[in-house]
């Protein structure tokens, strides 16, 4: 377990809990994961936020996103505003393509979590009005 140190408004530092001097502190688990390679290579928002094999488009969007599952099939969505509150939910039918309607949401980004074979995937949209 490691410690964030705070100095100022902005900096934050990693340290060993017995040699953060500061008042100021926030606990946190860091989890990294690396690829099982020789050389090293670049990770992508699909190595954090679920499988590559789940399309989102178009991104940003206006009015309504298209989701489709290459392999698998969905089974419902979730949408969260950057507070973690969900805005919009739904349970559907199980199929490989589905479209959701945006035109209720204000501009901003969101998370859409995916439920496809009992599996969720999460993935960043934009919404712009």
């Amino acid at each position: 377990m490691y410690t964030c140190c705070r100095w100022g408004s902005n900096f934050f530092g990693i340290l060993d809990l017995e040699n953060c001097s500061k008042t100021e502190t926030v606990e946190f688990q860091l989890l990294i994961s690396c690829p099982n390679s020789t050389s090293p290579e670049p990770l992508n928002v699909d190595d954090f936020f679920g499988s590559p094999d789940v399309l989102v488009f178009p991104n940003p969007s206006t009015n309504k996103i298209v989701v489709e599952s290459k392999i698998s099939t969905i089974g419902g969505y979730k949408i969260f505003d950057n507070y973690g509150a969900i805005v919009k939910a739904r349970r559907t039918e199980l199929l490989k393509r589905i479209v959701v309607q945006l035109d209720d949401l204000s501009q901003g980004s969101y998370f859409l979590e995916i439920e496809v074979s009992n599996e969720k995937v999460v993935k960043k949209i934009i919404v712009i009005n």
